[in-house]
């Protein structure tokens, strides 16, 4: 459910600028799987998946 409402907001956000918003959705695949559903849903919204395990590697992007 997170997932769909932060999708739906990114949408509407999308919808009222005129510039490219660069989106990341972070998912604790610590504490359980992330299924792959979850993963494609965001790919769908062109959303970059970001599970915590690899955080490191989202980090020069995020920075910017």
């Amino acid at each position: 459910n997170k997932i769909v409402t932060t999708l739906f907001g990114l949408e509407e956000i999308r919808e009222l600028r005129d510039e490219e918003i660069e989106a990341y959705y972070f998912l604790n695949d610590q504490e359980r799987k992330v299924g792959g559903d979850a993963i494609e849903a965001l790919e769908a919204y062109n959303v970059t998946p970001a599970l915590w395990s690899e955080r490191d590697k989202h980090v020069s992007a995020l920075a910017n």
